[in-house]
């Protein structure tokens, strides 16, 4: 199974927002401003690519991302465990390096080929381990 942190982003991201109560707004300032693809675009930028893709016909004001991450982004993270300084950049690491690896380990295999290659991963990192068969009795 894929555990990479861009495999999951999309779904790790939302499953953030909802497990600290981000709606709306919030969480479009959320998920948009932590995404990988759009680490390059100012707030400006991002506010307009927001709203084409929500077909343009909405007013997001100019302050917008940065009020919802001083606001209401940032005291919330901090709640929950975020202890570095306030900046996006500090927030995707901790998201990423410390939040990430704990979610993951919850994500389940759901295919017979999943199951598979986790226990492939788990014998590869274990090879002093054997197994032993159990005949049937």
């Amino acid at each position: 199974m894929n555990r990479s942190y861009e495999y999951w982003e999309n779904q790790f991201l939302d499953d953030m927002a909802i497990k600290y109560g981000f709606d709306d707004n919030h969480y479009l300032a959320f998920k948009q401003k932590l995404l990988l693809k759009n680490i390059t675009l100012s707030n400006s930028e991002l506010l307009t690519q927001i709203d084409n893709e929500q077909g343009g016909n909405n007013y997001f004001p100019s302050n917008m991302i940065a009020d919802s991450w001083n606001k209401k982004i940032y005291p919330t993270l901090e709640k929950h465990g975020f202890q570095e300084k306030r900046s996006v950049e500090n927030v995707r690491k901790w998201l990423r390096f410390d939040v990430f690896d704990e979610y993951i380990k919850d994500i389940k295999p759901e295919t017979a080929i999943e199951l598979w290659q986790e226990l492939w991963t788990s014998a590869e990192n274990s090879p002093n381990d054997s197994l032993q068969i159990i005949p049937k009795k």
